[in-house]
């Protein structure tokens, strides 16, 4: 089971015979067959699309995403027979008023601070590292420490503003964090800091690339568990906004897409312009780490295998009959 990104203008996708063709002009450069298909991704205008493609992939429960210029997506198109379970919703926004949506915060962006260190102590085993990286890095390290240490003891329940101050330590650490991998040269000169939207250097659309990538494995996750996409625990509602999503999406950030986008170092350097080429050595390192298997409570599983276990577990602990524990990587 594969999932499909097109991001190449002008190709046409296509049905024939239950197999989903992919052609420029007259010439047919992919195939695969339709139950071999998890998602399809469209990553650029001007891709044209067969309706019988979406039909047959709707019927099968396959997930089609569009992004937009940004790598964000704008429209997710699933069959009627979802998941979607009335019951489980209700819970979902009730969960709002539990006194367990502080902890589950909690759990979710200490995971995310944690796979950050994560990532450091990755980098920091490199046999190539000058002792001036290395202690960038250790450095970073011992920042974000200490953020732990100061969030684990915060008494979070008797705050007002306990999101505020939870976000306060996330962005503490995103700040250690992204400084040490600027400083140990473990990302291109180019970067300066984190951008979102609009970013007009290269690594930074890289990595807004592999997060929209990363947001369509979790969109998908979520489809099939009938848990309702926009309405987040951690994120603000917003108009057209997937707050639960980007919740989910917090705690695997650092290790499937950061540490994907710095292993690629080298060929970004000597990029000024995102190239077809360079995005799709990005999704397939991402699609390629979703495949590789990790330790989940004992077993060997896909990553994405635990991405979905991982989102019935919420499920779970919505309903109060579950514990959450966040998949935390071992560098």
């Amino acid at each position: 089971m594969k999932h499909v990104c097109i991001n190449t203008p002008g190709v046409f996708i296509g049905l024939e015979s239950k197999r989903l063709l992919i052609k420029e002009k007259d010439t047919l450069i992919f195939e695969l067959p339709l139950n071999r298909i998890k998602t399809l991704q469209i990553l650029s205008k001007g891709i044209s699309i067969s309706s019988n493609v979406l039909y047959e992939l709707s019927a099968r429960g396959v997930s089609v995403f569009f992004l937009d210029y940004r790598k964000i997506p704008v429209m997710a198109l699933s069959g009627t027979q979802n998941h979607s379970i009335v019951e489980l919703r209700k819970k979902q926004f009730s969960f709002l008023e539990s006194t367990n949506l502080i902890h589950l915060c909690k759990i979710i962006i200490t995971a995310k601070i944690k796979n950050q260190r994560s990532v450091l102590l990755y980098f920091l085993k490199s046999k190539g590292n000058s002792f001036e990286c290395s202690q960038s890095l250790r450095k970073g390290i011992l920042s974000i420490d200490k953020i732990i240490s100061e969030s684990k003891n915060c008494d979070y329940e008797n705050l007002n503003n306990w999101k505020e101050v939870l976000m306060g330590y996330e962005g503490a650490s995103a700040h250690s964090y992204w400084t040490s991998l600027r400083e140990s040269e473990y990302l291109p000169s180019v970067f300066l800091k984190r951008v979102g939207r609009g970013a007009g250097d290269i690594v930074n659309q890289s990595l807004n690339l592999g997060y929209s990538i990363l947001m369509s494995y979790v969109w998908n996750s979520i489809l099939k568990s009938g848990l309702e996409p926009y309405q987040g625990f951690l994120h603000e509602n917003r108009p057209g906004r997937p707050a639960l999503i980007l919740d989910i999406m917090e705690e695997y950030r650092p290790w499937v897409v950061d540490r994907n986008i710095i292993k690629l170092r080298s060929i970004l350097s000597k990029k000024d312009t995102f190239e077809t080429n360079i995005k799709n050595k990005i999704i397939e390192e991402i699609h390629k780490t979703f495949e590789k298997k990790f330790n989940f409570y004992g077993k060997q599983l896909k990553l994405e295998t635990i991405l979905q276990r991982q989102v019935y577990r919420l499920c779970g602990y919505i309903y109060e009959k579950k514990k959450y524990k966040p998949m935390l990587f071992k560098w």
